[in-house]
This record gives structure tokens, sequence and C-alpha cells, in this order.
């Protein structure tokens, strides 16, 4: 089984856009919204390729319950740890015209002491 590790998950927010231009009004713009992470994608990859993996996980509330209902609509296996605050998002903005790519990247939220505790002893 693979143990896959995410410290800081992400939603990711992406947009769509013909010929971004900053400073500029893009009006019904509807985001993707892609439950994410490097830990979170080895996860998905392991799923995609029916390996068996577990996803340890810290994550925040409103966003973090969204990235509940999606890793249990994916079928990922995952054990969660509590974050103070909220799990971050990223905002991508992806030209269509151009195919270039604008990133916003929040931080992630802090770790209480207590959850890192049990984070390690559930490693070990």
């Amino acid at each position: 089984m693979i143990h896959a590790i995410c410290l800081n998950p992400v939603l990711d927010r992406l947009y769509h856009l013909d010929r971004f231009t900053p400073g500029r009004k893009f009006k019904r713009s509807v985001p993707e919204l892609v439950a994410s992470g490097k830990g979170v994608n080895i996860a998905k990859a392991c799923a995609a390729l029916l390996e068996p993996a577990k996803l340890y996980v810290f994550i925040g509330v409103h966003v973090g319950m969204f990235l509940r209902e999606a890793f249990d609509r994916q079928g990922l296996d995952a054990l969660y740890f509590a974050a103070c605050g909220e799990t971050r998002e990223t905002i991508n903005i992806i030209d269509g015209a151009s195919g270039a790519e604008t990133e916003i990247i929040e931080v992630g939220p802090p770790v209480r002491q207590e959850e890192l505790d049990r984070f390690m002893a559930t490693l070990a």
C-alpha cells in the first residue's frame, strides 16, 4: 500500500478564459473546482491505477468539507487531521488563446501541536 502524505491540500479554482488581460472584467466565468495538492494527486493516480493508497491530509473547516466530499466521490481512502483556520485555495486562470496560466496561491492554515503529534503518532 502506498501512503500519500498531503500536509497542505488545496482547492483549485480553474478559470478557462479567452484572451485574459489583467484589469479587464470577465463575466459569467464559472470555475472548475478541483481538490488537489501533491499528496492528493498521488492518491488520485494510485486510485486510477487500482493501486491501494492511504491519503493522510490536514484540512481546515469549510473548504476542508468540500475536499472530504471530493475525496469520497473519487473513492480515496483518507485519514483527516485538523488544521486551524481554512484550507487554502488557489485561483488558476488559463488563457485558452495563448495557453498561458496565471496562479494566485494562498498560504495554508497553521496546525496545532496536538494535531501534529497525532499525525506523527499515526504515521509511526
